[in-house]
């Protein structure tokens, strides 16, 4: 688990700074006299023997235009009116592609048409609600700019003005990137884990790839079905301005406020054995950023109809656990709900309080994220059907900004097999079982099972389907995906479990909203918005499967047909032998 570290600059969340031109420009003089050595070797990477090597040293280059809109050179313009664009940096006018921690770039905004502001961020990250420059119509105005690079070596300009703007960038330098590490925790608003973050042990089973020995792998699996072609169908990545679509995932602080959990057990399908942090036993708290919503912006009304999961997922960093809580109801201590009774318009309270749920667990952060050979006296992580970590396998809008999944897929099937689960999963725990009335295409597997994508990464790159789906292949071709809970929906083959938007967009920052990276990503990738009777209002969708006239490509019989189903021996619970 390793990547470039991230340079941060500053006190407080000064994710970025900047400087006034003529500031700026006597700071790089001055910088240079003292010792600073442009860089000419190959990929801009300093060739003198007195070029700087200590992480967050700023090297110099020859000043390199990466943008300009007006010619559709870098990005294609002009940039519309309350719009963001996306640049890649690294790799382009001396910025090397790869130990690279920031970029100082001169940002000029050319004849807008209305007076406004640009902000500059680091992609994979949300928008900070302060400018880089600010200009009024029919100007010409420049700025320079230290900003750190996202994961996919890009940074985000956004146009804050109600008409269009063209957009000039010229690099001037970088700072060179730490030794290898991910992120800079704690994290938390406004400094969300990285893509190259991943939760859990190294040598956590999410985090190890399968073996690179293609017989070994097909001699210990088996061919899905020889459909799937009834319902080639992946389930919906739905994203929609609110953020309702997948689970949130919050990363507390201490100074976060205090939040006692009542887990009130009153799920009656639920094996009776006790709520795994049933606070009448072991009055636990917990400290939740304040804004934070159930899954679906839903909490569940207490003696209604429960057709919703509303999970709630908490990173207690400082303590080391995971809190994962199931069914998350309208008792608890949010700040407002809406005219339904339901809908969570304004999340958990500042002032603290309680969380009222129907069941959950905790697990810890310094395991490997599943319930089996779990420490004796800890509680059982009881929120999900194999009892392993909401965020084990889940993926992240960080990963897919960055174009890389490096980890097993948490995926959700209709149903699985009446009979004992498989490692992963906890050998006790059970899911909706397969029937007459409701079948998997993918064959009828333990919960725990793992699957895994016959493909090779060039067959998957020669695809002719969107980038962003190839990044799930590639996934499911080097890690596979692990069966952990299941959905009763024969119609579809599988869900991919992914974090929620909510996350982002349900924090704020001195009063300014996060932007939403899912519903970001899906916007910027051309998710098409629903027109269905039933959507949420500008929900985009996106399709792991054709989807016409984007994809015309034959997923069913061409890439699904592809997928196997793994022997248990291959992934063998700890201290058990892989298969011969």
């Amino acid at each position: 688990m390793s990547s470039t570290s991230r340079c941060r600059f500053g006190g407080r969340r000064s994710w970025w700074f900047t400087l006034t031109l003529a500031t700026a420009i006597l700071t790089l003089v001055v910088s240079g006299l003292s010792g600073l050595a442009n860089a000419a070797g190959v990929e801009g990477t300093p060739s003198s023997a007195g070029a700087p090597s200590a992480a967050g040293a700023v090297v110099s280059v020859p000043p390199a235009r990466i943008m300009d809109t007006r010619i559709n050179q870098g990005v294609t313009g002009p940039v519309p009116a309350l719009g963001t664009v996306s640049l890649q940096v690294t790799g382009r006018g001396g910025v090397p592609v790869s130990g690279v921690s920031a970029v100082v770039v001169n940002v000029t905004a050319v004849s807008p048409a209305g007076s406004g502001f640009i902000t500059v961020w680091p992609s994979g990250t949300g928008r900070p609600g302060v400018s880089n420059l600010n200009f009024r119509a029919g100007q010409i105005v420049p700025n320079l700019v230290v900003v750190p690079v996202g994961a996919d070596g890009k940074i985000e300009l956004f146009n804050g003005s109600a008409g269009t703007v063209d957009l000039l960038a010229d690099v001037a330098g970088y700072t060179l990137a730490g030794p290898a590490g991910c992120g800079s925790p704690p994290y938390h608003a406004g400094n969300w884990p990285p893509a190259c973050y991943h939760p859990f042990t190294a040598d956590s089973v999410f985090n190890t790839p399968l073996p690179a020995d293609q017989a070994f792998l097909e001699q210990h699996s088996q061919r899905a079905p020889t459909g799937p072609v009834q319902h080639p169908q992946v389930g919906n990545f739905g994203e929609d301005p609110t953020g309702a679509g997948g689970e949130g995932v919050y990363y507390s602080q201490p100074t976060d406020p205090l939040f006692t959990l009542n887990c009130v057990h009153d799920e009656f399908n639920r094996p009776d054995h006790g709520c795994p942090i049933d606070t009448a036993v072991t009055a636990v708290q917990v400290h939740v950023p304040a804004g934070a919503r159930p899954e679906g912006n839903l909490a569940i009304v207490v003696g209604q109809p429960r057709g919703y999961d509303s999970h709630l997922i908490v990173i207690d960093q400082a303590a080391g656990w995971e809190y994962d809580l199931w069914q998350v109801q309208t008792t608890s201590s949010f700040q407002t709900l809406g005219v339904d009774g339901k809908t969570v318009t304004a999340g958990l309270s500042r002032n603290g309080g309680k969380i009222d749920f129907s069941w959950g667990g905790r697990i810890r952060l310094t395991g490997d994220g599943t319930s089996v050979d779990r420490p004796p006296g800890d509680p059982l992580d009881d929120s999900n059907a194999a009892h392993w970590a909401e965020t084990a396998g889940r993926v992240r809008a960080e990963e897919l900004i960055a174009g890389h999944i490096d980890h097993a897929l948490f995926l959700n099937l209709p149903c699985t097999a009446n009979a004992p689960s498989v490692y992963p999963a906890d050998p006790v725990s059970r899911a909706f079982t397969c029937s007459s009335a409701v079948t998997s295409e993918l064959g009828v597997h333990p919960l725990g099972t793992r699957y895994w994508l016959d493909m090779t990464a060039q067959a998957i790159d020669n695809l002719p389907v969107p980038a962003w789906k190839k990044t799930f292949l590639h996934a499911l071709a080097i890690y596979g995906g692990f069966v952990g809970d299941t959905n009763a929906d024969p119609n579809r083959l599988f869900y991919v479990e992914t974090e929620g938007g909510n996350m982002y967009s349900s924090l704020t920052n001195a009063g300014t909203q996060y932007s939403d990276l899912w519903y970001q990503f899906a916007t910027n990738n051309q998710w098409p918005i629903c027109t269905a009777p039933d959507c949420i209002t500008n929900v985009r969708v996106g399709k792991l499967y054709q989807d016409p006239p984007t994809d015309t490509y034959d997923w069913a019989g061409q890439i699904w047909s592809r997928l196997r189903i793994m022997n248990p021996c291959v992934t063998p619970p700890p201290g058990q032998p892989q298969c011969p």
